[in-house]
This record gives C-alpha cells, sequence and structure tokens, in this order.
C-alpha cells in the first residue's frame, strides 16, 4: 500500500505540479495577453486624443473659415452695391454728358448763327457807315456848292442865302 501510496501522491504531486505549471503558464498568457490588450488600448486612447486634438483644430480652423467666408460674403455683398451704385451713377454721367453734349451742339449752332448774324450786321454797317461817308462827303460838297453860289450871289447881290451849316 505505501506503493500505491507513493504512486498516488507522485501521481498527485506530479497533478499538483501540472495544475500549477498550468495555472502559471495560464497567469503568464494571461497577463501578456493583458499587457498587449492595455498597450493597445493605451495606444487607442492616444490615438483617440490625437484625433480629438486634431477635430478640435479642425473645428477652430472651419470656425476661423467661416468667419472669413462671412466676412467675405459682407464684402462681396457691400462691393456688389457699391458696383449697383457706381453703374447707376455712370450712366447718369453719361446721360448727363449726352444731355449736355447736346446743349453744346444746340449753342454751338446758336453761336455760328449768331456770327453769321453778326457778319452780316458788321456788313451792313460797313456799307451804311460807308454810304454814310459818301452821303456825308455829298452833303459837304452840297453846303459847299451851296457856300459857292451864295458867295457869288452876294457878290452880285442877287438874292439872299441862308447859312446851312
Amino acid at each position: 500500500m505505501s506503493f500505491i501510496k507513493k504512486g498516488t501522491t507522485i501521481v498527485l504531486a506530479l497533478l499538483l505540479t501540472l495544475s500549477v505549471a498550468a495555472v502559471l503558464f495560464s497567469m503568464a498568457y494571461y497577463r501578456n495577453s493583458f499587457g498587449r490588450i492595455n498597450s493597445e488600448i493605451e495606444d487607442r486612447d492616444l490615438e483617440i486624443e490625437r484625433l480629438e486634438s486634431e477635430l478640435m483644430k479642425a473645428e477652430e480652423n472651419l470656425t476661423s473659415a467661416q468667419s472669413l467666408l462671412d466676412l467675405q460674403i459682407k464684402r462681396e455683398s457691400n462691393l456688389s452695391s457699391l458696383f449697383t451704385d457706381i453703374k447707376a451713377e455712370k450712366e447718369k454721367a453719361e446721360d448727363d454728358k449726352k444731355s449736355t453734349e447736346g446743349k453744346l451742339n444746340q449753342t454751338q449752332g446758336e453761336l455760328l448763327r449768331s456770327k453769321i448774324d453778326f457778319d452780316n450786321l458788321e456788313y451792313k454797317y460797313e456799307v451804311l457807315n460807308s454810304n454814310y461817308l459818301s452821303l456825308n462827303l455829298s452833303y459837304k460838297n452840297v453846303l459847299s456848292d451851296v457856300d459857292k453860289i451864295c458867295t457869288k450871289a452876294s457878290s452880285l447881290n442877287i438874292s439872299q442865302c441862308k447859312k446851312y451849316n
């Protein structure tokens, strides 16, 4: 019986050793697996933090881009209204220019007619002045002739002459 006890003890010791080894092996395996899983979780946590940081930066960039876009839209709206105002002023200026050119052409026509009228009046003045000078010379000649006639008539005691000067 001692042999059975000894054999059983050895088998039990061997089973106990195998059990302890299996437990130790499984603990080492699970510890290693747990360490690997924990490392992967830490790596994923770091990746998540990095992605969150990138996401926050992207959100900041998006907010900045949105504000720039809003500013650009306001500027574009202002430029559009300014362009519309300038276009209206340009059209008004062109209309005023056409109107002024029409008035200028009309005034130049009137000036040309006035110049022609002035030239005609100047010509008539020259003709009248020439006629006046001619008549004045004729008048003086007539007065001179009347004077001569009166002087001769007086020297002859024919009649009395009136002075026409």
